[in-house]
């Protein structure tokens, strides 16, 4: 009786420190949109002359950084059906404080192309989201944000 006690005390606390673990992560839907707009506006420019949907996903929040993985695409043409520019790449938005408003936002940056991207993701990133950002190109998380992407234009 006192084994099952204490698996289920250590599974309990294990699920708690989960759900706090997500639970801080998260922003609020303004929040995203928020930094939505200013991602859009920063990282990439319609070639088309195209409206930009975007998507994030939170890697890691703090009150100085939040660092995210974004997902942009230029859709254009009648009914926005044409590819244009896209790219999909991790960030960190550096923050002056909470919540996170357009005031707040101190700058965003990311890793360079070619031979400076793994150098910049050491930089960048915190050593515990270097394996998850590796990973998260080929992840069935990333796809389905891809395809997702079309459902949240940039305000």
């Amino acid at each position: 009786m006192k084994k099952i006690l204490i698996i289920t005390t250590i599974f309990l606390t294990v699920i708690n420190c989960k759900k706090s673990e997500n639970s801080e992560n998260q922003i609020s839907e303004n929040e995203k949109n928020i930094l939505l707009k200013k991602i859009g506006a920063e990282i990439i420019k319609p070639a088309f002359g195209g409206k930009i949907f975007g998507n994030l996903i939170v890697l890691q929040r703090n009150p100085s950084e939040i660092y995210v993985w974004t997902t942009l695409q230029e859709f254009y043409g009648e009914n926005n059906v044409e590819l244009g520019t896209g790219t999909s790449l991790p960030l960190r938005i550096n923050l002056n404080g909470n919540p996170i408003t357009e005031d707040n936002i101190v700058n965003i940056e990311k890793p360079g192309d070619g031979s400076l991207y793994g150098k910049d993701i050491k930089k960048l990133f915190p050593e515990n989201l270097h394996k998850k950002i590796e990973n998260l190109p080929s992840s069935k998380v990333l796809m389905q944000m891809t395809e997702d992407v079309k459902n949240h234009p940039i305000k």
